[in-house]
């Protein structure tokens, strides 16, 4: 039976897979407001959030490794991954990476003078976000979390934008063996290596993706560009929450987020890491403090905050139906800010940053400096 740990390599691509048992969104869903939108979902969270066991856990996934290995190398069944834009899954579709996870209403809070446009212009921006990671229930140092965070932007009479974050797929033991979600910073585009490991199912996902990424309608930019980088270029094109259409779209070419001395107070215990979110994370915090990288060769510069503004909750509705759509437009050169550093693609775009100079020690990007596999 193969292990979890391969299925991890293409999480951006893959962890928006799930069951969907009942169509819970009305008819007229896309064309009501961001508030609307905003409402239906968070009344489906709620209404629908899983009991505390005697232990104080809350109960595990049931999708099995036999079920991940029966599907995780499927192109056709990947690539529904693309073809669906709803902001509920489709029916019949276990979802085999991060099944398991927390949820809240977040705001994401832009300092003035940022150079870019939709969410990352200058403002303030509503989003439901979730924290999820493997392996799914009680963490240790010898079995670490390995953390991911999805945003979703409602819109007026149009469809969401998502954004995508995690820390690397190998897990946080690598680095300090730490079992906390907020230690080490994460990121838009994170490394998918396996630290010069050799593993024969890793590459045969990488080749799985790779195909079904070919196979996509449209150009090569219209195309995510690999399974550790995501696109931001749809979450800047549109002005939130109206959904109107940018005249000109800047995006930054990758996103950081860092924990707060306020979140970096939280440890895990021995027991179930999502209860214990649930339960030691207040409403009103902030969470994460939020980066912005221009090109592959600018350093990452602040940007804003993220507050958390509800409680987090845990339940089926978030965990089996609620759809992360997959971003679809890829960051190129067109969509630097007129200050960021010149980018040529065929010198220093996103098929090629190994030739970016070297990190500033100094510069606010963090961990983001190591090399990310572009799958």
């Amino acid at each position: 039976m193969l292990p979890f740990r391969w299925a991890l390599i293409g999480v951006h691509l893959l962890m928006l897979l799930g069951t969907l048992t009942n169509a819970i969104l009305p008819n007229n869903y896309e064309s009501l407001t961001s508030t609307e939108k905003m409402n239906i979902l968070w009344g489906n969270i709620l209404n629908d959030i899983y009991p505390i066991d005697q232990e104080g856990n809350y109960p595990p996934s049931t999708v099995t490794e036999q079920t991940a290995g029966d599907l995780i190398f499927n192109a056709t069944f990947l690539k529904e991954v693309f073809e669906e834009g709803s902001d509920e899954l489709l029916n019949g579709r276990p979802k085999i990476i991060s099944p398991t996870g927390v949820i809240g209403q977040f705001e994401l809070i832009v300092s003035p003078g940022s150079p870019y446009t939709g969410v990352f212009s200058s403002g303030s921006y509503l989003a439901l976000g979730r924290m999820s990671g493997q392996p799914d229930g009680t963490l240790t140092p010898a079995n670490p979390l390995k953390p991911f965070f999805a945003m979703k932007f409602l819109y007026n009479g149009k469809k969401s934008e998502n954004l995508f974050a995690g820390y690397d797929t190998i897990g946080q033991s690598s680095l300090d063996n730490s079992t906390s979600f907020f230690q080490n910073p994460i990121s838009t585009g994170y490394d998918t290596t396996l630290d010069g490991g050799v593993d024969p199912a890793h590459d045969k996902l990488i080749a799985t993706l790779r195909e079904v990424l070919a196979n996509l309608p449209g150009g090569p930019r219209d195309r995510p560009q690999n399974t550790g980088t995501l696109g931001l270029v749809d979450l800047a094109s549109y002005k939130w929450p109206s959904g109107q259409k940018e005249a000109r779209t800047y995006a930054p070419f990758r996103i950081g987020f860092t924990g707060t001395p306020e979140a970096m107070l939280f440890r895990q215990t021995d027991f179930n890491y999502r209860a214990q979110l649930v339960r030691d994370i207040p409403a009103n915090i902030h969470l994460l403090t939020v980066t912005a990288q221009r090109s592959p060769c600018d350093e990452f510069k602040p940007l804003g905050e993220l507050w958390l503004r509800s409680k987090l909750v845990a339940g089926h509705y978030e965990d089996q139906i609620l759809r992360f759509q997959q971003p679809f437009r890829q960051w190129d050169p067109s969509f630097i800010t007129p200050d960021g550093i010149p980018c040529d693609t065929n010198e220093c775009g996103p098929l090629d940053v190994n030739v970016c100079p070297p990190p500033n020690p100094s510069s606010p990007s963090g961990n983001y400096g190591h090399k990310y596999h572009m799958g």
